[in-house]
């Protein structure tokens, strides 16, 4: 079991939206798990078979046509941008170091999404360019700095509300609208626990710093957590759904003071969801993840189901599938396992 090798599979994965399953599923089930335990063999019997990357063909229902020319201008923009990016690759091959780039390149690495640099820049460049990136969109506030827009004013309220010389660092997304994240805080709770405190800040602290495309909801959590945990939701197909990976944290000192905010959102409009809410029931997942990754059916009947909603694949807004999100707790040396099925394509979309 501790042979599970997830980084590996989720590489393979998060490139291609639809998978051709076999034509029968690959099961390692004999002696149950307590045999495969002492046989030393992963979850997962064999290699994800051959994949097909999503089109509109794939998909089970004809979109609209507004739908299939959205993803053809998306298909167009990743072609654009990664051919830039390839120029980039070029000239750090060639020892050129990144303040050496050209403006443009320097501008593309500024705005490039956490996406685009893993699936753009080459492996070797990837620490320096992500290093590079953080420093340029990283600032203090202090008494000096002169706000431009709204979210700018409102984290120069949070320094002048610290009370203190000291500045705040802040670190907005690739898109300079949306922090990231910012330390050096020094608020103190207003409420008598931390999850209502956290509660109030959701609308006068955070929803400003994020702005209104992006909608939170409370994640429960012990009433003094230090961590007080949001989830972002998206309203699709009449349900509020949560998008998986996304959402923001108050973290707060043993003093009840607000230390810290971090942030992982997208913008609402800039979402495009395929898919059909309740499209597919927990025995049909079920299957087709026995089938596509080949999990026996000994771990299969471990799973848990945690719920419908939204998928970025490659943590791209364009390409935001519903999905069934399906948990398999750890067990010894192995650890938890998150999986996401499309619930379109019928495809294993992502391991965490």
């Amino acid at each position: 079991i501790e042979n599970i090798d997830v980084t590996q599979l989720t590489a393979d994965i998060k490139r291609e939206a639809a998978l051709d399953p076999p034509a029968a599923p690959v099961l390692a089930d004999a002696g149950g798990e307590e045999a495969e335990a002492e046989r030393g063999e992963s979850v997962f019997a064999a290699a994800p078979a051959a994949r097909a990357p999503v089109t509109t063909a794939t998909l089970r229902h004809a979109p609209p046509p507004e739908y299939r020319a959205m993803i053809e201008h998306t298909a167009a923009t990743q072609m654009q941008r990664q051919a830039s990016l390839d120029a980039v690759n070029a000239s750090l091959a060639s020892e050129q170091s990144i303040d050496a780039l050209s403006d443009d390149q320097q501008t593309l690495l500024r705005n490039a999404t956490p996406a685009d640099i893993e699936y753009g820049v080459k492996l070797e460049q990837q620490k320096d360019v992500k290093a590079w990136v953080s420093r340029q969109r990283q600032y203090q506030i202090q008494a000096d700095y002169e706000p431009e827009t709204a979210v700018q004013e409102n984290l120069k309220g949070l320094w002048q509300a610290s009370g203190s010389d000291t500045p705040i660092q802040v670190q907005f997304d690739p898109t300079a609208t949306r922090i990231d994240r910012v330390t050096g805080l020094n608020l103190p709770s207003g409420h008598e626990t931390l999850a209502a405190d956290a509660e109030e800040r959701k609308d006068t602290t955070l929803q400003p710093l994020l702005g209104d495309k992006v909608q939170l909801q409370k994640i429960s959590s012990e009433p003094d957590a230090n961590a007080q945990q949001f989830q972002q939701v998206y309203e699709y197909d009449g349900e509020e759904l949560p998008v998986f990976s996304k959402g923001a944290s108050l973290y707060y000192d043993d003093a009840k003071m607000l230390k810290a905010i971090a942030a992982q959102t997208v913008d609402a409009d800039d979402l495009l969801v395929s898919g059909t809410v309740g499209a597919l029931d927990w025995p049909s997942a079920t299957e087709i993840v026995i089938q596509q990754i080949g999990l026996p059916a000994s771990q299969a009947r471990r799973l848990e189901d945690s719920g419908e909603g939204i998928f970025l694949i490659d943590q791209d807004p364009a390409q935001a599938r519903v999905v069934r999100r399906m948990y398999l707790p750890g067990s010894g040396l192995q650890q938890d396992i998150v999986i996401f099925v499309d619930e379109e394509t019928l495809a294993v979309v992502g391991i965490e």
